[in-house]
């Protein structure tokens, strides 16, 4: 549009943003990292209030218990980076979560 906000870029949106996911399995185990890093943002349609970029970090692994059940963990945000996707709006830092997952095996 041919408004004050024209050659802006939108809102909470970054211009570069990349993913990269390393997964390698030993037998009954299974182990993965994910990168995930985005550039910087505005937080107004005036492109005003800029936000920094950020990475982080995730690991996750998983064992066989079972044909059917595995043992899963993961932790989030590896190294606790404090970082905001919209402004006053902080994400989670550093987390675990474990959990059992049944999935039957079709023959």
């Amino acid at each position: 549009s041919a408004d004050a906000n024209n050659g802006n870029l939108l809102p909470r949106r970054a211009e570069q943003s990349g993913k990269i996911d390393f997964d390698r399995g030993f037998g009954k185990f299974k182990f993965g990292v994910t990168v995930f890093a985005e550039g910087r943002r505005f937080d107004t349609l005036a492109n005003t209030g800029r936000m920094g970029g950020y990475a982080t970090v995730d690991l996750r692994g998983e064992y066989e218990l079972a044909r059917d059940w595995r043992l899963q963990a993961k932790i989030g945000n590896l190294f606790d980076k404090s970082y905001e996707t919209a402004e006053l709006y902080n994400q989670p830092g550093l987390n675990a979560f474990v959990s059992v997952r049944y999935q039957p095996v079709r023959p």
